[in-house]
């Protein structure tokens, strides 16, 4: 299929936002677990076409078979059961739930993600960040340590 038949036949409508605005663009990916580039071109109401714009990074339909709002994929690189609803669990006792150490990006089998010694938890309920090694911030008045 040529690039004009696929855009006739992949179109999503028009926008009647207001120019400048950003624009949300959905679209339903054909299965689960599958991998897609995309490109974008704006047509106006008048036909003129703009550049036609590459997006460089694949976009990943997920796929969540339990509803727990996780990927089976990083539920099972995990070793949690994409299967269950286990979104709620803490299986490295650190605080954080399972779908909180997925949100952040972190390891839900290691209670301290970043190694720097302070848990993913507590870096991340004092302001800290449990994938950079920064630790907790100090209280005000307090010394690192004491």
């Amino acid at each position: 299929m040529n690039w004009d038949e696929c855009v006739s036949k992949h179109s999503s409508g028009h926008s009647d936002d207001e120019p400048g605005m950003p624009h949300l663009l959905t679209i339903r990916m054909p299965e689960a677990g599958s991998e897609h580039y995309f490109a974008i071109q704006a047509v106006d109401v008048a036909g003129n076409r703009s550049p036609i714009t590459f997006l460089e990074t694949p976009v990943r339909s997920s796929s969540d078979n339990d509803g727990d709002h996780m990927e089976d994929g990083w539920e099972a690189a995990n070793a949690l059961d994409p299967t269950t609803d286990d979104s709620r669990e803490d299986g490295d006792g650190d605080g954080l739930a399972n779908l909180q150490e997925y949100e952040n990006g972190l390891e839900p089998d290691d209670p301290d993600t970043d190694g720097d010694g302070y848990s993913d938890g507590d870096e991340t309920r004092f302001g800290g960040n449990p994938r950079w090694g920064f630790g907790v911030p100090c209280e005000r008045g307090s010394r690192m340590g004491s």
